[in-house]
């Protein structure tokens, strides 16, 4: 038996080898090439690696009409897979640009949905996209008219959604996905915001197809299909009434009332009132302008007046202060300090008077510079000289002449 440290095989002639027979290679035949019948391998077995070298620009891996390329330029390297036409499907380059266009991808899946399909497997963070500019990463969306916007970071850090159209639209799915949320995780409107809100341009409501930014002094008032700017004054208004050009109402669907019991109406011309609109007992504040035109304040109990302020008259008027019964002043809450009841009679820490004054407690008098006259008879002085302190009244002294008025010494104290 001959042994050869080489196989020569004659030029033109093969080299054949039966299903499962092995071309080995190496001293402890770590390569292996060979046919099991079915399949056929290139088997590294031992230690090192399988290097494919060309001289050439490439390597190709064809079946039938398809084919994978590995190809080589300078020091750049891509791999490109072929479909049966021969079209590049997926182009993978050290340095360039790469694309697939075989199909649709799943990462972490094989149930894909739609073209990109990323399927989180316990990381938080499913996709980062990180650069090395200034602006930060971003995710720019084209359509076919060649529009497209995008969602970036700027280099504060902030996300900015933008859009080469004319608008950005937010759609959103059945309750409770109505809408966009702000610093709220359960929207109930199209727009949901818990926390300011600051606008530095003109705010327009509802009217129109384009609506109204307002002019100033206008306020924003609901309707029966959104928002109106309306004047706040002349003319009427309402916040929540139906009103007619003389009235402002409050609240309720009639004409002039905040509530039915208790209400607020005014009225140009009749005044303000707080309380039972309707008369039915309830208490009642109003202010109004009287029968006779002059200002008054009142306030009614059980459908009586019980307490008013007001004028006598319209021009140069007496001011009257009416109570239905005794009128009490308190300056610490159940504690009567003065009463005037319904006899005229006053009483000072006295809560029955029985004269027109009664004092329970002390009564402080001082000087009355004023010279004695009829309009000072009974008036009560306390005074002072380098002599003496003197306690006056004032009396008249005769009943022949209208002067004959003096101040009489009641007691005197000399020093």
């Amino acid at each position: 038996m001959k042994f050869l440290s080489d196989i020569d095989v004659e030029q033109g002639a093969d080299a054949t080898f039966v299903d499962n027979a092995k071309a080995l290679f190496g001293t402890g035949n770590d390569l292996q090439i060979y046919h099991d019948a079915s399949n056929s391998y290139i088997d590294q077995t031992g230690t090192g690696k399988i290097i494919l070298n060309t001289a050439s620009t490439g390597i190709n891996v064809q079946s039938g009409t398809g084919e994978t390329r590995f190809t080589k330029s300078g020091a750049d390297s891509e791999i490109l897979i072929d479909d049966s036409s021969q079209v590049n499907k997926v182009v993978l380059k050290s340095n360039g640009d790469s694309y697939f266009l075989g199909g649709d991808v799943g990462i972490g899946t094989s149930s894909i949905d739609t073209i990109f399909h990323i399927k989180d497997t316990g990381k938080l963070t499913t996709i980062t996209i990180e650069s090395d500019q200034s602006q930060g990463g971003g995710i720019s969306f084209r359509g076919a008219s060649a529009t497209h916007g995008g969602v970036t970071m700027d280099s504060g850090g902030a996300f900015r959604i933008s859009s080469a159209n004319t608008g950005f639209l937010l759609t959103g799915g059945a309750a409770p996905l109505l809408g966009l949320g702000v610093n709220n995780t359960a929207p109930t409107q199209q727009l949901h915001l818990n926390g300011n809100i600051r606008v530095e341009g003109f705010y327009y409501d509802s009217t129109g197809t384009t609506g109204s930014p307002g002019t100033a002094g206008y306020v924003l008032s609901a309707t029966s299909t959104g928002t109106e700017w309306v004047a706040a004054s002349g003319g009427g208004g309402g916040i929540g009434g139906t009103t007619t050009a003389t009235e402002i109402a409050f609240g309720s669907a009639t004409a002039s009332t905040l509530d039915s019991d208790p209400g607020l109406t005014y009225t140009s011309g009749g005044g303000l009132t707080v309380g039972d609109t309707t008369g039915s007992g309830n208490s009642i504040i109003s202010m109004d302008k009287g029968s006779a035109g002059q200002a008054r304040f009142f306030m009614k109990n059980g459908g009586a007046e019980r307490f008013s302020i007001k004028l006598d008259s319209s021009t140069d008027p007496d001011t009257y202060i009416t109570a239905s019964n005794t009128l009490t002043l308190a300056t610490s809450g159940t504690t009567k300090d003065i009463i005037l009841n319904p006899t005229g009679n006053v009483g000072v820490g006295d809560t029955s008077p029985s004269s027109k004054l009664s004092v329970a407690g002390g009564v402080q008098i001082a000087n009355d510079g004023d010279a004695a006259a009829q309009a000072k008879v009974g008036t009560l002085k306390y005074y002072v000289d380098s002599t003496a302190s003197y306690i006056q009244i004032c009396m008249q002294t005769s009943n022949t002449g209208l002067n004959d008025y003096e101040w009489v010494t009641i007691i005197k104290y000399d020093w």
